[in-house]
């Protein structure tokens, strides 16, 4: 064919596609289109943590419903308190697991965080992790803590202020290595001490028994000047800070540890410390501190209760355990 005579024409079935394609019966196939790319997996990195959280979680099933419960985060507040410093030496010697505030992750189904302390915490109102609240304070200036309420639970070591306020009573176990150096000690440099800051109503009863001998200034906190004073004394006496009866569970705690005999001023409920500790009236505990220093009272069985009830029968961490399966310790009383 020459430039001149143009381009042959269409025969046999080239020719008939080309003419139904003209009449409009079908179309033409579209040009093949080059594949897209294939995405990138991106894994992501792993969260330890929570995998570690997870690896601890059993399932509880009844009936129907399945509950997914986790060993316990216990939060520590942002600022470090002293008079809570017996408390996380029980966290630390039950293994229990433990974070600061910035760690906790709310929507995290599958932990339980039990928040303490005197500052305030984060709102838990929308959490999907299980938040409860353990209180600790019952009278003076700590006791409404922010957003404490916005757990979904709230404990209380109190059994008035449980009743009160509607929260689950937990008894606040203790552990025999809060003292760390157990020993028996026969002669004491120490009739009585207090361990406490001497406001007014607490300096009125130490006064009054001034012909005994008291420690010193108070040692302060996980020194080894208060090892050596809660070694070295015969007896401990509690005077509420406030002119409202409370109990004082970690002063309990620290006392079962080092097997020391306790006289409480009186409380509302004492609830399982009831037969553990002897509890008087403000005005009276000069008269019955003075009448068991002196051997005037039969009350041997305080060397031995406290411990027996805190680090035998009820220790911090079946304590913990109990409360976090609904259990109610005041049974025991």
């Amino acid at each position: 064919m020459t430039p001149e005579e143009g381009p042959a024409p269409l025969r046999g079935a080239k020719a008939l596609a080309a003419h139904l394609m003209t009449m409009g019966y079908f179309k033409p196939a579209p040009p093949p289109q080059p594949e897209p790319p294939k995405p990138v997996e991106v894994h992501p990195r792993p969260d330890f943590a929570r995998v570690k959280r997870l690896a601890g979680l059993s399932v509880v099933s009844s009936g129907n419903n399945c509950q997914i419960d986790a060993h316990p985060i216990f939060v520590r507040p942002r600022q470090d308190y002293p008079s809570y410093s017996d408390f996380w030496r029980l966290v630390d010697l039950d293994g229990f697991q433990a974070c600061e505030q910035d760690e906790v992750r709310l929507t995290d189904y599958g932990a339980t965080y039990i928040f303490t302390g005197p500052e305030g915490i984060p709102d838990c109102s929308h959490a999907h992790a299980r938040c409860i609240f353990w209180q600790f304070e019952y009278a003076g200036q700590y006791t409404n803590q922010p957003n404490c309420q916005t757990c979904q639970e709230q404990w209380s070591s109190d059994p008035a202020h449980a009743a009160r306020t509607g929260a689950q009573y937990v008894l606040c176990g203790s552990h025999p290595d809060l003292n760390p150096e157990p020993s028996l000690i026969s002669e004491k440099t120490y009739d009585v001490l207090m361990l406490a800051y001497l406001v007014d109503r607490r300096r009125a009863i130490q006064a009054a028994l001034d012909r005994y001998r008291w420690p010193s200034d108070y040692p302060g906190h996980d020194t080894q000047a208060r090892h050596e004073q809660l070694t070295q004394s015969r007896l401990m006496l509690h005077v509420n800070q406030h002119d409202i009866p409370a109990l004082a569970p970690l002063r309990m705690a620290l006392a079962a540890a080092y097997h020391l005999p306790v006289i409480a001023e009186a409380v509302q409920d004492a609830g399982p410390y009831r037969d553990a500790v002897l509890w008087v009236r403000y005005e009276m505990l000069p008269t019955m501190t003075a009448m068991f220093l002196d051997g005037r009272l039969e009350a041997d069985y305080l060397y031995d209760s406290l411990y027996n009830l805190l680090c035998v029968e009820h220790p911090f961490r079946n304590c913990v355990e109990r409360a976090l399966m609904g259990a109610d310790v005041r049974a025991v009383a």
